[in-house]
């Protein structure tokens, strides 16, 4: 079973400043951008919450910055231990009923379900130290996918 490196996430306030600050400072480029209500409600188990989500690259890199903008949060889902994954690496494994055992065993959990998204199978989860990350398998015809 391998693990690739596949993205870092950032939590902001605002999507539009913060693809905008990334651009001029650092070169980024918008890859993909969408709203994925449904899915970040479903993958970190908190019935209500929704995002803004932006996924970056510079020209010369092949890693991938993410950044969500959640919303409709209460104090209630900010404060809860899980808090959804709003920080989180992200890796692309081979096989994603695998890499989650291999989690389990290591003392690991998973926050909510595995969601299927246009490249692939992706599910967050929490180590026994207290991050997140989230586990991609990628469909193969995806441009991420080698």
């Amino acid at each position: 079973m391998t693990f690739r490196w596949h993205h870092c996430s950032l939590a902001v306030a605002d999507l539009a400043v913060s693809v905008a600050f990334y651009d001029a400072m650092f070169g980024f480029e918008v890859q993909f951008q969408a709203n994925l209500d449904t899915q970040i409600a479903a993958i970190t188990d908190e019935l209500g919450l929704s995002c803004e989500l932006a996924q970056l690259r510079q020209p010369d890199s092949e890693m991938t910055l993410e950044l969500i903008a959640f919303s409709n949060t209460s104090a209630e889902t900010i404060n809860k231990p899980t808090c959804s994954g709003s920080a989180h690496i992200s890796f692309v494994v081979d096989n994603l009923d695998e890499a989650l055992s291999k989690l389990t065993d290591l003392g690991g959990y998973v926050l909510g379900e595995i969601v299927v998204f246009e490249e692939g199978k992706s599910v967050y989860c929490r180590e026994p130290g207290g991050s997140f990350i989230e586990l991609e398998e990628l469909f193969e015809h995806h441009p991420f996918q080698t």
